[in-house]
């Protein structure tokens, strides 16, 4: 089963209907549980695992596995394209990594640390340590990169 977010975590507090709140109270849920639960449909269908192809400025291609989202094409372009000033030798944090494209490119153009993370969800920190393993073969020399 893979997950982006875990559905027992409230969303958007805020926004609740208040159909909501009195189905909650016919099952017996009280106070704060009865308040912040979501309505029934009120979470999308969780996406399958899939993989999409991203092509380096050099026109080498990287296979990502996907949980969720899509990954971040224009971080990684921008980054490709500033990578003298902006990546080369430097320690990079990618946050809401999703695949971790641009920290994975960051660590091809010769990053010297790239830490790529996102929610701390088993399966979606699995994708990206595996989408690490998968490219480290074409790191910079030098380069190191970790999911956290």
């Amino acid at each position: 089963m893979t997950r982006t977010y875990p559905k027992s975590l409230p969303q958007n507090r805020n926004r609740i209907p208040k159909s909501s709140t009195s189905d909650a109270a016919s099952e017996g849920l009280a106070g704060e549980e009865a308040l912040f639960r979501e309505p029934e449909g009120y979470f999308k269908p969780e996406k399958a695992p899939t993989t999409a192809e991203y092509a380096l400025l050099d026109g080498r291609v990287l296979q990502l596995g996907l949980v969720g989202e899509s990954p971040l094409w224009a971080t990684a372009r921008y980054l490709q394209e500033h990578t003298a000033t902006l990546v080369r030798g430097k320690d990079v944090l990618e946050l809401g990594a999703g695949a971790g494209l641009p920290g994975i490119v960051c660590g091809i153009e010769g990053a010297k640390r790239v830490v790529i993370t996102d929610y701390p969800d088993p399966p979606l920190i699995e994708n990206i340590k595996a989408n690490i393993e998968k490219h480290r073969h074409l790191f910079g020399k030098g380069s190191e990169a970790v999911a956290a």
